[in-house]
């Protein structure tokens, strides 16, 4: 009989340089580590852009050391899950080929786009009272509108967008799903579960370029046959909806209750 403890997790922490792995028992404890970094981009001042093919071959590269230091049978592996860099940009034509580069978190473009938007729902203050927060160029929503704006042809093309985690999913099981805590880092009503619709029409962003949401807690699906066989692992593995790195490091922390606060501290190899 298989003990609770003889089972087990991948984990994959995409960040800013580098993607972290870890495979933990169900238990908790971790057996292995690995990790892959990755390069930038800077086609231009302020804008920063990172490869997303790169980010993939570090999950598929730190998969397999995982399992061959640990030794682990891979039947015994039941799940993989993916905490990753938030406001990622990602466009896939109807092909599913990518159309950028991801346009990350640090790149901050978009400064006319976000003072458009706010000028356009009544200025800063009447904004940040309807979204409950003032925008800037590096915000998802203003990078979006300069997308359509300044790459009117790629704009066009895309048929659907997703965030790190959504490509990464994307591309372990061939499914195209938003998670929400993603899904906050563009613009989502926590009340509703569901787009801001609002902020969305005033900057002129198709929402049908969107895949279903979901939750961090959802099976999205299993390993395609020929991610199982690049990895090591049987098909049956299970890929979760996963998180955005500042709500894993929340959930972490031990803080998930309303009014609760925590100190979160990071590093970026790019400029900010």
């Amino acid at each position: 009989m298989i003990a609770l403890a003889d089972k087990y997790v991948i984990a994959h922490d995409v960040g800013t340089s580098s993607v972290k792995s870890i495979l933990v028992n169900q238990k908790g404890e971790i057996l292995v580590t690995a990790k892959s970094e990755y390069d930038f981009h800077y086609p231009h001042p302020g804008w920063v852009e990172q490869n997303p093919e790169d980010y993939w071959q570090g999950i598929v590269k730190n998969t397999r050391q995982l399992m061959t230091l640990s030794e682990v049978d891979g039947n015994l592996v039941l799940g993989m899950v993916f905490s990753t860099q938030a406001m990622g940009i990602i466009a896939l034509d109807e092909n599913d080929q990518l159309l950028n580069n991801n346009i990350t978190w640090v790149d901050g473009r978009a400064e006319d786009q976000a003072r458009q938007l706010m000028n356009m729902l009544g200025g800063k203050t009447i904004f940040s009272k309807l979204i409950g927060v003032e925008i800037t160029g590096k915000d998802v929503i203003p990078k979006l509108r300069w997308i359509k704006q300044n790459l009117p042809d790629v704009y066009q093309q895309t048929k659907t967008i997703v965030d790190v985690n959504g490509y990464l999913k994307f591309r372990a099981t061939g499914k195209k799903v938003f998670e929400w805590s993603g899904a906050c880092s563009y613009g989502f009503d926590i009340k509703k579960k569901d787009w801001e619709r609002l902020l969305f029409k005033a900057a002129g962003i198709d929402l049908e370029k969107f895949p279903p949401l979901v939750k961090s807690t959802d099976r999205v699906g299993t390993l395609l046959p020929e991610v199982a066989a690049q990895m090591g692992l049987p098909e049956t593995v299970g890929v979760y909806g996963g998180c955005d790195d500042t709500q894993s490091a929340a959930i972490g922390s031990g803080v998930n209750g309303e009014g609760e606060a925590h100190i979160y501290l990071g590093t970026s190899a790019g400029p900010v």
